[in-house]
């Protein structure tokens, strides 16, 4: 039986350069980067400020980024340069602890996430869990952008988390399901080259924009449109179909997937593949 499915999953794709997996390929490293864009932007929430401080023994040093050792040494500082971060906006200098709950929370909720994105996949479907989350993600993002309240702050924090794993696992799983198995190798491991491409971009990103909230209100320009993009062009896993014995949609997927491909659809033939299986 996944034989049979892997010949006809096979007859969907064609070589052009733009298949529909190739396609969603595209797509889903975007959505993937875009995502996990607060992964990249944790390091920038932490920046600390440039400071003037008089040390221990009396001597007064300029224009020194803020760290704990001056917090632990220095009778007083003052700031002297002062980049739009999280550690700057609540004025958390020294504050060990709250400091380290800025990565530890988003990834609490990583880590919460992933233990219940495969029930969410299998109940809603790869597709649609794709696209519920990526809109909470988008409205998380913006009050995350817009709010000026640290408990609110660190909530939202682990939400994110969670938001960005439901997203990135059920896009590799419809990503895998909607290809053939010689490819999955190749198109994960682009999936995630794109991830560090994106990884790049934003670090530019924010050393070009001196204000992290201001990064984050691009980002969700870019989020959006890839978001409408992928609900207009992306099928459900034909697989999720069989998985449900969703036989007619099954069939009408691969045929959606072989005409975004450009392959002739009269090539298909499920009642002579599947042997009346289907």
């Amino acid at each position: 039986m996944e034989v049979i499915l892997e010949n006809i999953i096979k007859k969907t794709s064609s070589n052009k350069i733009f298949s529909y997996q190739a396609i969603l390929l595209i797509l889903l490293t975007f959505l993937e980067f875009i995502s996990g864009f607060i992964i990249i932007a944790l390091a920038y929430l932490e920046v600390w400020p440039e400071v003037t401080f008089t040390d221990v023994r009396g001597f007064a040093h300029h224009n020194i980024t803020l760290n704990y050792d001056i917090c632990r040494n220095s009778t007083n500082f003052t700031l002297t340069e002062r980049r739009v971060s999280f550690i700057n906006d609540f004025e958390l200098y020294c504050k060990t602890f709250e400091i380290s709950l800025i990565g530890t929370l988003f990834f609490i909720g990583v880590l919460v996430g992933s233990l219940f994105s495969h029930f969410l996949s299998d109940y809603f479907g790869r597709k649609k869990t794709l696209l519920i989350f990526s809109i909470v993600l988008i409205i998380v993002q913006i009050i995350f952008s817009l709010n000026h309240n640290l408990i609110l702050f660190y909530v939202l924090l682990f939400f994110l988390g969670m938001l960005y794993i439901f997203i990135a696992l059920s896009g590799i799983v419809l990503l895998n399901e909607s290809i053939d198995m010689n490819k999955r190798s190749i198109f994960t491991s682009v999936v995630y080259v794109g991830f560090s491409v994106g990884g790049m971009i934003f670090s530019v990103l924010f050393g070009l924009i001196d204000n992290w909230r201001n990064v984050f209100h691009v980002v969700l320009v870019i989020h959006l449109i890839i978001f409408i993009i992928f609900w207009y062009f992306a099928l459900e896993s034909p697989r999720y179909y069989l998985s449900k014995g969703l036989n007619e949609e099954f069939k009408i997927c691969i045929v959606e997937m072989t005409k975004k491909s450009g392959v002739d659809v009269v090539e298909m033939n499920f009642e002579k593949d599947f042997s009346g299986k289907i």
